[in-house]
């Protein structure tokens, strides 16, 4: 036999054994598929993961359960929690969408900064594709302390990309942590057939993310569907708002839709 046949021997041998792999052996190994039997008798199926010591969070597809391990009798079948490791802080957002009647989104996100450096911070940077750009251009930044911040747009020289610039108004010194606030508008993120619109939200975040999404009509709007159902939904100021409060694993997606009837 010589070494090209015998490298195809063993590349056939490890196909065979994925497939003759069990589909319960497969599904074990499917953080979105763990079965978590409570204490007091409720069982859960969907995604475990544990946010700080001896606290968890389940997310099932319809709703977000913030557990104690004293509360946890099974996982999988098996006494006590598995364990996690190393894992990496949970990153967490916040969204606040308002929806206008001309079919255009004004986005809100809610940001905080650290400064990790031994220099002072003078600015923030991060890098966009081309296509982002008109969404970039309509940015409004502000600091913790009511400050609007210059936003300046550059080419990244050598690349097809851009630097995004935050000017501070109020420097961050060295460990210090500021809070501020971004606004972007969007075109392309409601469906509209005549007065009947729709808006969904996937998430799709590129690490595990526990993500707040606050959704707010147009004023006078009429809430025909939501879906999933949120965590709070009420009225202000002559708008119907729904807040959903969600775990996303990094890179999955998980659609949060709103569909309602514009005032004639």
């Amino acid at each position: 036999m010589t070494t090209l046949d015998k490298i195809l021997l063993v590349v056939l041998i490890i196909l065979a054994a994925l497939l003759l792999s069990t589909p319960s052996t497969m599904a074990d190994d499917d953080p979105k598929d763990t079965e978590i039997k409570l204490k007091d008798g409720k069982v859960l199926r969907g995604v475990l993961r544990q946010i700080r010591p001896s606290f968890y969070l389940v997310q099932t597809d319809d709703e977000l359960i913030e557990l104690s391990a004293e509360e946890i009798e099974l996982v999988n079948g098996q006494q006590g929690i598995p364990s996690v490791g190393n894992e990496r802080p949970l990153a967490t957002s916040m969204h606040r969408a308002q929806l206008q009647p001309d079919g255009s989104l004004d986005l809100w996100t809610f940001e905080e900064i650290t400064n990790t450096h031994d220099e002072i911070l003078t600015y923030a940077m991060f890098g966009a594709k081309e296509r982002e750009l008109p969404t970039m251009k309509t940015m409004q930044a502000y600091d913790q302390f009511g400050n609007r911040l210059n936003v300046r747009i550059e080419p990244r020289a050598g690349t097809g990309l851009y630097n995004v610039f935050i000017d501070f108004e109020v420097p961050i010194l060295p460990g210090e942590s500021m809070r501020g606030s971004l606004r972007y508008v969007y075109q392309n993120q409601i469906e509209c057939d005549g007065q009947r619109c729709r808006n969904q939200f996937w998430g799709d975040f590129p690490e595990d993310r526990l993500h707040t999404r606050r959704v707010e009509l147009p004023k006078g709007a009429k809430l025909l569907k939501v879906d999933p159902e949120p965590n709070l939904q009420y009225e202000h100021d002559g708008k119907t708002v729904v807040v959903w409060r969600r775990y996303y694993p990094a890179k999955t997606g998980f659609p949060l839709v709103v569909e309602y009837e514009l005032k004639h």
